[in-house]
């Protein structure tokens, strides 16, 4: 081997020296750069803080379990069954917050929400047709049953001093209604186009009993406590098309 070869031997030598020395240099800057962080942020096995825009939790199989997702409007949270199927789910944004479970099949089945002053409750079945709603607004409380077609059949309202409540028929049709406020109780049932019988207890101490024809005008009607017909305090009395009195008792 010739002088010159032997130096170009010793030349790539230490280039390659050189190149380890800074492989080496940076590895244990790295792990200087670790050690400090883990000092002081990993205490008696917990970390301070993790910051991320994702986390997922996997189980034993690797399926995921937890999702939390946040970006710049919407923050979520769902957490996922072993058959990977999302049951619950947490989320909100600025305006708007729920919380939803779904049954094993994804169907939803439960949502509770709070949006702009308002807040409810809705039920849904199997086939994620809504059956029960619960709504809550300021000065007004509404429950709401339905059937299996989305029809109304069960209203419950509390609106100020007014309580009320209505059942529905499959037509939607409102054929009971039972009212409560400050001057009068009452409860009405109704035909399929207009009441038939009326019962009202008034706050002046008066009670009202009425049987209304197929023309919607009262036929029989018997009151006690209060004067309504300008005859006497307690009565029956059978009335006209014109509202007029035909016969009274006593």
């Amino acid at each position: 081997m010739t002088t010159e070869e032997r130096l170009l031997k010793l030349e790539q030598e230490v280039i390659r020296t050189k190149r380890l020395n800074r492989l080496m240099s940076l590895l244990f800057i790295g792990v200087c750069i670790i050690l400090w962080f883990s000092c002081s942020n990993f205490q008696n096995g917990v970390i301070d803080e993790v910051r991320a825009r994702k986390i997922t939790v996997v189980d034993e199989e690797g399926i995921n379990r937890i999702v939390l997702v946040a970006d710049e409007k919407w923050v979520g949270i769902t957490l996922i069954d072993k058959n990977n199927t999302p049951r619950i789910f947490l989320g909100g944004d600025e305006e708007t917050q729920s919380l939803s479970l779904y049954d094993e099949s994804e169907t939803k089945r439960i949502v509770l929400g709070s949006t702009e002053g308002r807040q409810g409750l809705n039920l849904y079945d199997e086939n994620d047709a809504l059956r029960g709603c619960l709504l809550s607004m300021e000065k007004r409380t509404e429950l709401t049953f339905y059937d299996e077609k989305d029809t109304p059949r069960v209203f419950l309202s509390h609106i100020d001093d007014k309580q009320g409540l209505s059942l529905f028929d499959k037509n939607n049709t409102n054929r009971v209604e039972l009212i409560s406020n400050l001057e009068v109780e009452s409860l009405t049932l109704n035909d399929a186009i207009r009441p038939r019988i009326m019962l009202s207890s008034f706050s002046v101490g008066a009670t009202l009993f009425n049987l209304i024809g197929k023309d919607g005008s009262p036929s029989i009607q018997l009151h006690e406590g209060y004067d309504f017909m300008g005859i006497g305090n307690v009565g029956i009395f059978m009335l006209d098309e014109n509202n007029s009195v035909i016969w009274s008792a006593p």
